[in-house]
């Protein structure tokens, strides 16, 4: 036996025991499933900043509409919209969870296996391409599973950088002001009448005002912020993640060509035949 059989069957030997690894005792490893822990928590309080702004948004609408005139009914009508950009960020927080609940099961009991398996038939038969598309498998495996761990990190840390939760807590308090307010403007008996408000509930009017604007403000960056870290940063580390491996390891992520497999899987097995008909 030559160097070139040797290599070839302690690669298969390498192969087999990653793949049987990462099938048996890769899944239960304690970083992986602290990652998956912690990182299925940040979704859990994603979800609940998202859900508490949606009953903000209606409590807000509700209360800012309630304030006497014209001035607000633009603005409540405005948050009351809002409500379809919180469904699509609620949905990208479920499918966030779904991908990254089957993630470790796929990629480690699945997908690594079926690379190692892929690059075995390689070393065995020598079929050309075969051996670059079952590397491709491999690192299209990784990133599946280190697209929503390594987004929602970066996620975690623009939004305490950006104090979202900060700008939803001072949405909550201008809505109790307003309502507050309003309960003034309804026990003085002159809700709907700003002819016959004195000066303190013109200028209080004009303060409600200020509040239902700069609530607006609030909700409109906390669900901007909401948006870009449930929707756009996990599609932008997936991008990241694939241009860093096809530039490092110059792979092109594209299938391989079932002709040039086919001839050579043809050509050696009639080689094969060859060497046992001499034989």
């Amino acid at each position: 036996m030559n160097w070139k059989d040797k290599e070839r069957w302690i690669w298969i030997g390498v192969l087999l025991v990653l793949g049987l690894c990462s099938m048996f005792v890769v899944p239960k490893l304690a970083f992986l499933q602290d990652i998956h822990t912690n990182t299925m928590q940040a979704l859990t309080d994603k979800e609940m900043s998202v859900t508490g702004l949606t009953a903000l948004s209606s409590a807000a609408s509700v209360a800012i509409a309630a304030v006497p005139g014209d001035a607000t009914t633009p603005i409540a009508t405005q948050i009351s919209e809002l409500s379809t950009f919180l469904l699509m960020a609620v949905c990208a927080i479920f499918l966030e969870k779904f991908l990254l609940t089957t993630a470790n099961s796929i990629t480690f009991t699945a997908i690594i296996p079926i690379a190692c398996a892929i690059g075995i038939v390689y070393h065995l038969l020598k079929i050309e391409g075969l051996g670059k598309f079952a590397l491709k498998i491999g690192l299209l495996g990784f990133l599946f599973w280190a697209t929503i761990p390594a987004s929602e990190y970066l996620c975690t840390q623009l939004e305490t950088t950006l104090q979202v939760q900060e700008s939803i807590e001072s949405a909550e308090q201008n809505v109790e002001d307003i309502e507050e307010d309003t309960a003034v403007y309804e026990k003085s008996g002159l809700l709907g009448s700003l002819s016959q408000l004195g000066n303190s509930l013109t200028n209080g009017i004009s303060e409600s005002v200020e509040k239902a604007e700069e609530t607006l403000n609030h909700i409109i960056d906390s669900i901007a912020i909401l948006l870009i870290t449930s929707c756009v940063m996990p599609f932008l580390v997936l991008m990241v993640f694939s241009w860093l491996l096809r530039s490092i390891l110059e792979i092109d992520f594209k299938s391989p060509d079932i002709g040039n497999i086919h001839k050579s899987l043809h050509s050696s097995i009639h080689s094969r035949k060859r060497i046992t008909t001499k034989s």
